[in-house]
């Protein structure tokens, strides 16, 4: 007798495949990786049912395969405590050992320290039946006090429930990991309730069996990741409940801070793993939407490649960087921040004071930006910002216990108290994340409330906008773009015959070519990606970047770039990489052509008399640039400033 299960299956992955979807499960089945390309309309909106059955069968066969005998939950067996590591410890650091990787190993020593003494355990919430959850709300003490009276049976969440009236940036506490570029993703994301909540396949549905479904974007691929319930805790004794040891919500009986943390360290192999990193690759992960990063200070690497950054921080009018935060915000758009220490300052540790409040190497949600009007009638910009920690806050001027906080109390709430977007019915935007339980795919106006109030250390804070340019200097984005705009993404790879290497090499123009058509003026936003090497011992980042060039045809190859002599008037803003051979490459006599340091056709009267500079090459996994563009035949070259590395690339 046939297994219908197994036929089913099989008939799904089939007809996935027929429609150029393709589905790869990893450890064990409980992690499902689904890449959808080139599909849109009715196919496409095919294609999310049928994904989201196959999601259904296996989620299924893993709770018939993995489920607890003695419990009658679900148990993972690739992440977490097992008959071969009864103390979970390779799931807190790779091979469950002390190695050399960032961060340091005696952090690794210490938490393994802790496990083999005991001091660290697994546990499982106990839920809340369902005429409880509406009373999940967390206590006044402070936390220590939550987590000592929340459960008699010594259980450190009693009354557990996936979300407790919503959730908002100040949920997020951070643990004893340095992974506060992703929890700062995670408060950003918590603006917009729509996008984090849709990180859980159908919610909590399965919670009665211990099992979550968490939902990432990996180089492109939507990731499930299965996961149980079970939860590292520490600070346990025989008279009081423990709370997680890792990130952890401020109300100690909702968990979703705490799970997607434990699904996004089991995508990575370990909570180790997640050990340093930028808020713009975590909101990318988390979303699946474009990132971005901009230096926003002199003197760090990068700096003065985008057009947005004012001449002078203390720019009042026609600021180009702030009217973009305000769109970015109106959109949606997620944001993040921090600051790094100058290039020239070799010892400063992670975390350790910038002064004020603020801290080194430490990620920063920007979860709102608005000018008020004062209690004396002055414009005034402010950004609102959210430390991961839930604590640790500004203590200049707007700060909470400042007195222009003091005296505009009124304005702050009058501007920043709610905030109402819609949210865009684009289906392709919103891959895998409107399918309810019947099947069905759509899209609803989202409303949301973001309270503002005074908590003197809850690590929500303000700043001028002034102050905040004068005090940061990257920004982090993760972009929501307008359902009017239109999308493409290409995939190419760089191999020994194509990888060209930089502009001064003469085999640049072997690198991969991507052709850009615009019929009409408009503004692009071109970004260039690689792989993310994060839990991988075989990956690394190194220095990408991208030039657009203008495409024209010379004789029967109408694919081969020229680079068109500038006017006199825009020669200085035509940086060639050899100077010394300039005559050569403009008349075109050599095969070998480099690109302007001005991207073609947005030297724009009125718009833009300058132009755009090409993006430089970084270390960083995506690098990217916004401009207005004039109606023209482009290509997009991106290159490896090292020859010699083989990987793929995402246009």
């Amino acid at each position: 007798m046939k297994d219908t299960g197994v036929e089913d299956l099989h008939t799904l992955q089939e007809e996935l495949k027929r429609l150029g979807i393709s589905v790869v499960s990893g450890r064990q089945d409980t992690v499902i990786s689904v890449k959808i390309k080139g599909l849109a309309g009715r196919a496409l909106l095919r294609g999310l049912r049928l994904a989201d059955q196959l999601l259904q069968e296996k989620i299924k066969n893993a709770l018939q395969t993995c489920t607890d005998p003695a419990t009658k939950l679900f148990t993972d067996p690739t992440f977490g405590p097992s008959s071969s590591d009864p103390d979970g410890a390779a799931a807190i650091c790779r091979a469950g050992g002390v190695i050399s990787a960032k961060g340091g190993s005696q952090h690794q020593a210490k938490v393994l320290g802790l496990l083999q003494r005991g001091k660290i355990r697994w546990e499982r919430p106990i839920y809340a039946t369902e005429n409880e959850e509406s009373d999940s709300s967390p206590q006044d003490e402070e936390d220590d006090d939550i987590y000592s009276m929340t459960s008699t049976d010594h259980v450190f969440a009693s009354n557990a429930t996936l979300f407790a009236d919503g959730v908002s940036s100040g949920d997020v506490i951070q643990g004893d990991l340095g992974d506060c570029w992703f929890l700062s993703a995670l408060s950003v994301v918590a603006t917009r309730s729509d996008l984090l909540e849709q990180t859980f396949w159908r919610r909590d549905q399965h919670k009665a069996k211990g099992l979550f479904v968490c939902k990432f974007m990996k180089n492109f691929v939507w990731n499930y990741v299965l996961i149980d319930d079970r939860l590292p805790v520490f600070g346990f004794t025989d008279k009081k409940a423990g709370k997680p040891y890792f990130a952890r919500c401020r109300n100690p009986n909702e968990l979703w801070v705490s799970l997607l943390e434990k699904a996004y360290a089991k995508l990575h192999g370990s909570y180790e793993a997640l050990i340093g990193g930028f808020v713009d690759c975590a909101l990318n992960d988390l979303t699946g939407m474009c990132s971005e990063q901009v230096i926003l200070k002199e003197g760090f690497p990068g700096f003065g490649e985008n057009p947005y950054i004012p001449a002078k921080p203390q720019q009042k009018h026609g600021d180009p960087f702030w009217e973009k935060l305000a769109r970015y915000k109106q959109s949606g758009t997620l944001m993040g921040c921090s600051i790094q220490p100058p290039v020239t300052a070799k010892e400063v540790a992670v975390e350790s004071s910038a002064g004020n409040g603020l801290y080194f190497k430490h990620a920063y949600a920007l979860v709102d930006v608005a000018e008020i009007k004062t209690a004396k009638g002055e414009s005034v910009r402010l950004v609102k910002l959210r430390n991961p920690w839930g604590m640790g806050e500004w203590t200049g001027p707007w700060s909470d216990s400042s007195e222009e906080r003091a005296q505009n109390e009124d304005a702050i709430e009058r501007f920043f108290k709610i905030l109402k977007r819609k949210v865009g019915a684009n289906a392709e935007k919103r891959v895998f994340m409107t399918i309810n339980a019947q099947g069905k795919v759509g899209a609803d106006e989202i409303s949301q409330e973001e309270v503002t109030e005074i908590n003197t250390n809850d690590g929500t804070f303000f700043m001028s906008y002034d102050a905040w340019m004068q005090s940061f200097t990257h920004f982090f984005a993760g972009i929501d773009f307008p359902d009017a705009w239109h999308g493409r993404r290409s995939e190419g790879s760089w191999n020994e015959a194509n990888c060209g290497g930089n502009t001064t090499k003469s085999t640049w123009i072997n690198n991969p070519h991507f052709e850009l058509v615009i019929d009409q003026r408009a503004r692009i936003f071109a970004s260039l990606s690689q792989e993310d090497p994060r839990g991988s011992e075989n990956l690394k980042i190194v220095p990408v970047g991208f030039h657009i060039c203008s495409l024209s045809p010379i004789g029967n190859d109408p694919n081969k770039v020229e680079i068109r002599e500038p006017s006199k008037k825009l020669d200085a803003y035509y940086r060639l990489y050899k100077p010394a051979d300039r005559d050569s490459f403009q008349t075109g006599k050599r095969p070998e052509h480099l690109p302007p340091a001005i991207i073609p056709g947005t030297v724009i009267p009125s718009i833009d008399d300058d132009g755009i500079p090409q993006p430089a090459y970084t270390f960083k996994q995506a690098v990217s640039v916004e401009a207005t563009m004039e109606p023209g035949r482009y290509c997009i070259i991106p290159s490896m400033y090292m020859r010699t590395v083989r990987s793929a690339v995402v246009v």
